[in-house]
């Protein structure tokens, strides 16, 4: 049920599919394992299920709780928390079976001890258990390698705090994953009127300069342009100051 309900979620080719999997997963198998592996009964049809579901909230909260500071809310986190865990309390039932169980050999009753550690059907839910942990950490690695880091770089024109000059205040930040070496203009009124070369930048870093715009009016439109020197005919960034 464990493998089946897991197999939905993966690979349900229509959300209506997964959706048996993940309630069974979230509402149903971490506390119907965790009674099984305690050997509780509550004493009626009912009951067990009532406590089931209760259990299996309980431990879903936990479960997130833990992913969370694990930063691994993910859907493989999940899948792989809540199935591990159901896993996990289906092994340890079949154990508790294997060790409660008393067989008569001679007319002489033989203890736990007498019993094999493991059976076939607690070796299986040990090996699927850690089929399930091997394929979502295959998963998760595959996940996390084709997930690109947002890169960017940043421009801005304002107007220098505190001056009334008409002097602007211009800056970069290089928010990229590696050096970049920019190449930036000032147009004034739509004619250039002052740029730099070979900006050299490392990633994190912050270039700033002052200009003083000149032009038609007092406030003229100043347009800051920058390029990265690898694509020296591409406006990479652009941001203006309108006049007044």
């Amino acid at each position: 049920m464990i493998l089946t309900s897991v197999g939905l979620v993966v690979f349900g080719w229509f959300p209506l599919l997964k959706l048996p999997g993940a309630a069974l997963l979230v509402f149903v198998l971490p506390g119907w394992t965790l009674m099984r592996s305690l050997n509780f009964d509550a004493g009626g049809l009912a009951q067990n299920a009532v406590l089931d579901i209760t259990l299996s909230i309980s431990l879903t909260l936990v479960v997130g709780l833990v992913l969370h500071f694990g930063d691994a809310i993910t859907r493989n986190g999940w899948l792989l928390s809540l199935a591990t865990l159901s896993l996990a309390g289906c092994a340890v039932a079949a154990w508790r079976r294997t060790g409660s169980t008393l067989t008569i050999s001679n007319g002489v009753e033989s203890s736990a001890s007498a019993q094999p550690l493991f059976r076939s059907s607690t070796a299986r839910y040990l090996l699927a258990a850690l089929a399930i942990v091997l394929a979502s950490i295959y998963v998760a690695a595959i996940d996390a390698n084709s997930i690109k880091p947002f890169q960017f770089t940043e421009l801005w024109v304002v107007a220098s705090p505190g001056k009334s000059d008409g002097s602007v205040s211009i800056g970069l930040h290089n928010a990229e994953s590696k050096a970049v070496t920019y190449r930036l203009e000032v147009l004034v009124d739509d004619r250039l009127a002052r740029s730099w070369e070979n900006i050299s930048l490392p990633a994190g870093e912050i270039w700033q300069a002052t200009y003083e715009r000149t032009g038609l009016g007092k406030y003229p439109r100043v347009e800051v342009i920058t390029y990265r020197t690898e694509e020296p005919d591409r406006v990479y960034r652009r941001a203006w100051l309108a006049a007044e």
